[in-house]
């Protein structure tokens, strides 16, 4: 997701097919795969889905986009369901500071 950091400052490119070309490049230069690219309106202005092969990869991708200061961009991972099934079989243990 991302948001522009220059509000009022017209488009996040000069032209809206610019940043959809500047974002499957950068997601294909880290051998990542750009499934859907869309303008938004409220809190993010684009939402990106893109599959990457680890978190590190993806996580270059949002420091790259941020390093630019156009832009603050952010990720939010999907979780499959089976992912769920297993973590919910696993049991921490955990005790909160000060309790």
């Amino acid at each position: 997701m991302g948001v522009q950091v220059r509000p009022g400052s017209g488009s996040i490119a000069p032209s809206p097919g610019l940043c959809w070309a500047a974002a499957r490049a950068l997601i294909e230069s880290l051998g990542g795969r750009l499934e859907a690219f869309y303008y938004s309106h409220g809190e993010h202005d684009v939402v990106a889905i893109c599959e990457f092969q680890d978190s590190a990869h993806a996580l270059a991708a949002v420091m790259a986009v941020n390093a630019s200061g156009l832009v603050a961009s952010s990720t939010t991972p999907l979780i499959l369901p089976a992912d769920i099934d297993a973590a919910a079989k696993l049991h921490g243990t955990y005790r909160a500071p000060g309790a």
